[in-house]
């Protein structure tokens, strides 16, 4: 099986493109065949859960966006994604978690505008890393490269620190004494600066 693909720009998203809302139901209803892999996720209070494909993004178990994937040995190729229209930097917050399973992480062939234009902001973000994988291996990102040939899109990033970072990030924002932390304060408030602390933080460690 092979996913090597040119990349193409498939033009913006319609709104009746496929959405997750009705898989997520099912998954209420039968939730045997799913896990919650994170929760309190950044001021939002986002959970993750997943199965063995799919990864949905969720607010009081309320859909928020899914992204699916096929996964060959420890890599991770996105079959298909969608978010609801008021859910903001959806990848940002999706491709770190995605990171604790797998080294890589790459994008389908066929790319809506949005999806281009998330990328190139992404490119520019030091959470992790975001290439362009061509026949010759893996290039910076460059949009203009990323529609020639046979190239896609390669987001990677050591997972051994993402996964530590979310792990001491829960540590601070669970602390309890008898004045809270300041993640905590901020998380309970559902105060929105929570997430430029958040990632302030991966990104000092990543530099």
């Amino acid at each position: 099986m092979t996913f090597r693909e040119m990349a193409f720009d498939s033009g913006i998203n319609n709104k009746n493109n496929y959405s997750g809302a009705s898989d997520w139901e099912f998954y209420q209803k039968n939730p045997k065949f799913i896990n919650l892999f994170m929760k309190n996720i950044g001021p939002k209070n986002y959970s993750v859960y997943k199965t063995k494909t799919k990864y949905f993004l969720v607010k009081d178990l309320k859909y928020q966006g899914i992204i699916e994937i096929s996964k060959v040995n420890d890599e991770a190729y996105i079959a298909s994604s969608h978010k609801l229209p008021e859910v903001k930097g959806f990848y940002s917050i999706m491709f770190p978690i995605l990171l604790h399973d797998f080294k890589k992480i790459h994008s389908g062939d066929s790319l809506s505008t949005q999806a281009i234009k998330s990328y190139t902001k992404l490119s520019k973000t030091k959470l992790f890393k975001v290439g362009v994988l061509t026949p010759t291996g893996i290039k910076d990102f460059n949009k203009k490269l990323l529609l020639k040939g046979s190239n896609t899109v390669i987001i990677y990033e050591g997972t051994k620190f993402i996964v530590e970072f979310y792990k001491d990030y829960h540590k601070k924002i669970n602390f309890t004494d008898i004045l809270p932390s300041l993640h905590r304060k901020m998380f309970l408030e559902n105060n929105p600066e929570l997430e430029r602390y958040l990632y302030s933080d991966l990104l000092e460690n990543l530099d």
